[in-house]
């Protein structure tokens, strides 16, 4: 039986009141029985399990020119659902952990200007207890009468994750290089020992070059970019005096059947990673996104 903060008796012994001895008459304390004895609440001894709770931050950080409402739906918490215009945030707290949220941009998909190669895409970044998790873009549809989602009302491309738990932020912004179903999202961070180092993370991509930075001071940053395929150029340098661990990960995960030769069976997902060390002194290097087979990626640098 799990802790209750409460002792339970599950015997009932008899003692003389001559002696104060035990008179070997023991019986089961029944809740039938008029000497029942019911349980009591006992803190110290029997200590209560703190209750799990999971907390969400949703920010709709979407700017000019990519204005869209931010719909969420919490499918493991009494069906929680609400909306996060643009420039707003909100937070509740819900029971339990393990959570499976929906994150719908409405807007996305929707041309911006007579341009078929102008839609409105967003990026959602997910933070599980202040580690970046997931960074994805979403290309949500318009509302479907065929076919409307039960809890949004829209029947999305949008964005369902699981397996979140604790302090989970979600922050979603305007995506403004590419076009509606092919523009993508480079998450860079540094994390635990990232100490005194500094690197930038360049893409070609179909616009035109893109550049993200990372140092002790700026602690994560991304780039938009056009065509996943191109390679992922990183430059700088560690001035540390241990190795860097470098993590690049596909944001999205990959089903792994617990059974190979079974993939209708029961498994679960795993990030695609691929790790290499960074030593103390200048670093170059390339990143290959098809040696991932993603198109949405997070670089995670961290002490080895």
């Amino acid at each position: 039986m799990p802790n209750t903060g409460k002792k339970h008796y599950a015997l009932l012994v008899q003692y003389s009141t001559a002696t104060g001895l035990p008179t070997g008459v023991v019986k089961p304390n029944n809740p039938s029985d008029p000497d029942y004895v019911a349980p009591v609440e006992d803190l110290e001894s029997c200590p209560a399990p703190p209750q799990i709770t999971t907390h969400f931050e949703i920010n709709n950080l979407c700017a000019d020119p990519i204005l869209t409402d931010i719909l969420f739906a919490v499918y493991t918490a009494s069906g929680r659902t609400g909306t996060v215009v643009p420039g707003a945030h909100t937070d509740f707290t819900v029971q339990g952990d393990d959570h499976a949220i929906q994150i719908i941009a409405p807007s996305a998909g929707q041309s911006l200007s007579s341009s078929s190669e102008k839609r409105v895409v967003v990026d959602v970044f997910i933070f599980q207890n202040d580690k970046l998790m997931y960074a994805k873009t979403i290309n949500s549809n318009y509302a479907d009468p065929q076919n409307d989602d039960p809890v949004t009302g829209y029947n999305p491309d949008g964005w369902h994750i699981e397996s979140l738990s604790g302090n989970i932020l979600i922050n979603v912004t305007g995506n403004e290089k590419g076009f509606y179903s092919s523009t993508n999202v480079l998450a860079v961070e540094s994390a635990a020992g990232f100490g005194n180092a500094g690197f930038d993370f360049s893409i070609q991509g179909y616009h035109g070059p893109a550049t993200a930075s990372l140092t002790a001071a700026s602690q994560f940053a991304y780039i938009d970019f056009v065509f996943w395929s191109d390679p992922i150029h990183v430059d700088g340098q560690n001035s540390n005096d241990y190795n860097l661990k470098l993590e690049f990960i596909a944001s999205e995960p990959e089903w792994i059947p617990d059974d190979p030769d079974n993939w209708e069976g029961p498994g679960h997902f795993e990030q695609r990673t691929i790790s290499s060390i960074i030593a103390p002194g200048p670093y170059s290097t390339t990143l290959d996104p098809n040696a991932l087979g993603g198109r949405d990626f997070i670089v995670r640098i961290s002490k080895q």
